[in-house]
């Protein structure tokens, strides 16, 4: 799923630099190719488990600890192993 994640930040590197839009249907449809297989990897997934994926991803981990600054409260999510 990692390698799919890179992957549309590349096709969406590649859109930045297609000023002329010349590879403008080449581009959508790899990332429709992308989106697709990320969808058939999700299919099924409970809350739970995509909670437990999302963790093991040490960038979305760091993401999801919040600070509430109206109260000056830190959160974070505890890791389910």
């Amino acid at each position: 799923m990692r390698e799919h994640t890179k992957a549309l930040d590349a096709i969406q590197e590649a859109t930045e630099h297609d000023d002329e839009g010349k590879h403008t249907s080449e581009i959508q449809q790899q990332m429709i190719k992308i989106n697709m297989a990320l969808s058939q990897q999700r299919a099924g997934e409970t809350e739970q488990e995509t909670l437990e994926r999302a963790m093991r991803d040490p960038e979305v981990a760091a993401s999801l600890i919040v600070t509430n600054k109206t109260s000056s409260q830190t959160y974070s999510c505890i890791r389910v192993s």
